[in-house]
């Protein structure tokens, strides 16, 4: 079977753990919601095509119209409302299309990408096909999709006391937050300290710390979702461990996240603008820690219910006091902390 050779702009989608008993209504509404991607490069594509994770065609649509997910045309599909991602409107192309390319394959996936997502732009006349190298042609997509660069982002969720069933349904939140909201399977960590119950500086010294896995899912990509009794059999394991930041009264997550793809946001920063918001949003009081592309440093920026607080982007005139070695200065921060892989050294 060949692999496509685009004569449109093509947008690919691809279906994971598919049965091949899906109706044509549920591969349809599979395939229009809910992605993460600019709505304006999205809106440039003539051809939606899903596909199954052997590359299979499964069908081809024509979109009409592309919207923001929380869009009252989603509400019926029952997965909530999602304004960091986009869905459309469409229909089943046309018969010359489905001639075109229903009997091709596409092309295959770099191992190990996690995007759902891939663009093939239309070739013209001019373009000489039997110039492309394949193995090329398939990077690029792959570049497309993933920077490849990660940063070690941390995470300090607000709890109102050091309780058992506090700590555990702050862990449960954030975790579950991070399954739906963020737009790839990311693994989860919780930081646990070996130092006395007295000592408020908790991220003071990378050697008194460890990372707890959590959770590693996503829900775009059909995982389980997590699980409360789980989350609490981890914890118990580790009760030995100090995980209540007193200082802040927070509980310390670690995560890494994909640098930003140019092609894919106009402003350096965008992660804090757009992903990283749909994740602080749903708690009272949240900092997060890491590195912000537009300042080109790490940072410390805070919320409280959903509003900007204290922080690096919100007070732009004391920016350096929130940036780079200050967070060690001022914040106690072990800036070891912001490589995941001093945590794997100790």
């Amino acid at each position: 079977m060949d692999i496509i050779q685009p004569k449109h702009n093509l947008m690919l989608i691809l279906l994971s753990k598919m049965t091949g008993t899906e109706s044509p209504e549920e591969i349809y509404n599979r395939t229009r919601f809910a992605w993460k991607t600019n709505i304006k490069r999205a809106s440039n594509v003539d051809y939606v095509i899903a596909h199954n994770s052997d590359e299979e065609i499964l069908e081809i649509y024509k979109p009409r119209e592309w919207l923001l997910g929380d869009d009252k045309e989603f509400e019926s599909l029952g997965r909530g409302k999602l304004p960091d991602r986009i869905g459309f409107i469409g229909d089943i192309a046309e018969d010359d299309i489905q001639e075109m390319y229903s009997g091709c394959s596409t092309p295959p996936r770099k191992k190990g990408a996690a995007n759902p997502i891939r663009y093939l732009e239309q070739k013209t006349e001019e373009d000489d096909y039997d110039d492309v190298d394949l193995d090329d042609l398939l990077d690029d997509i792959a570049d497309n999709e993933e920077s490849g660069k990660m940063h070690t982002y941390l995470a300090g969720v607000y709890t109102e006391d050091d309780s058992i069933d506090e700590i555990l349904n702050t862990v449960y939140e954030f975790v579950d937050v991070t399954f739906y909201k963020f737009p790839r399977k990311l693994p989860i960590y919780l930081i646990a300290s070996s130092e006395g119950e007295d000592d408020i500086n908790f991220l003071k010294n990378i050697s008194d710390l460890k990372l707890i896995k959590l959770f590693e899912g996503n829900y775009y990509e059909d995982d389980e979702e997590p699980s409360k009794d789980r989350l609490k059999e981890i914890l118990d394991s580790n009760a030995d461990s100090k995980i209540f930041d007193g200082g802040y009264s927070y509980i310390w997550f670690l995560f890494q996240f994909p640098e930003e793809d140019e092609n894919d946001f106009e402003e350096p920063g965008s992660h804090w603008d757009d992903v990283f918001y749909q994740l602080v949003k749903d708690f009272p009081a949240i900092a997060l820690v890491g590195y912000h592309s537009g300042i080109e440093d790490n940072i410390w920026q805070q919320w409280g219910d959903g509003e900007f607080d204290e922080g690096a982007i919100s007070n732009p005139d004391e920016e350096d006091f929130y940036k780079g070695d200050n967070l060690l200065t001022n914040h106690k921060i072990d800036l070891d902390c912001l490589d995941i892989s001093n945590f794997e050294k100790k």
